[in-house]
């Protein structure tokens, strides 16, 4: 499981486990604020449909928790002044060659949209994943509504899979291949 030591830097940004990044006796409820504030309606429209909805403490720690369970949860924070900005989610799979596959999304604070960090995240994860050796691809589902996400992929490299295999009820697979 290549992803359970998936950490990087950016120009902007330092993307890690929360509790590298939130210290101290107060961490949880630090990371469970910013999940409620971070997952407000506009930011949730185009998410699945049991994202959307209002969060109050207890909402977003079982939200969190949830995210955990499917994969890996990475929390995007600024460089400089460390103030939490998004969340990276990563699940993997394995191939029996010891190969994976990872399938990313991301979700970033609404108050941070239009400042380029989905795509300097999305940048950073495939820099790491090429220089880990194990990755095969990158996958990202974009809904068919969510025409800045198609942005932050292709800018990225990615390809979109127009596929009935790659279509999804909701919008397109893209993919990109980091090694043959």
């Amino acid at each position: 499981m290549a992803l359970l030591s998936c950490s990087f830097v950016t120009d902007r940004l330092v993307v890690d486990d929360w509790s590298h990044l939130l210290a101290g006796d107060s961490a949880e409820t630090t990371r469970d604020s910013f999940v409620m504030s971070l997952l407000s309606d506009a930011v949730t429209r185009d998410l699945p449909p049991g994202w959307q909805g209002r969060y109050d403490m207890d909402r977003a720690a079982s939200w969190f928790a949830e995210r955990q369970r499917e994969g890996t949860v990475l929390l995007i924070a600024g460089r400089s002044e460390s103030n939490p900005v998004g969340l990276l989610i990563l699940s993997e799979s394995e191939h029996s060659d010891g190969a994976s596959d990872v399938r990313l999304g991301y979700v970033i604070i609404e108050s941070a949209w239009g400042q380029g960090f989905a795509t300097e995240v999305v940048a950073g994860l495939a820099d790491w994943c090429r220089d880990s050796g194990t990755i095969r691809s990158m996958i990202g589902g974009v809904a068919d509504c969510s025409g800045a996400s198609a942005r932050v992929l292709h800018k990225n490299g990615f390809i979109p899979n127009l596929t009935d295999e790659g279509r999804r009820d909701d919008g397109v697979e893209y993919t990109l291949t980091i090694t043959p």
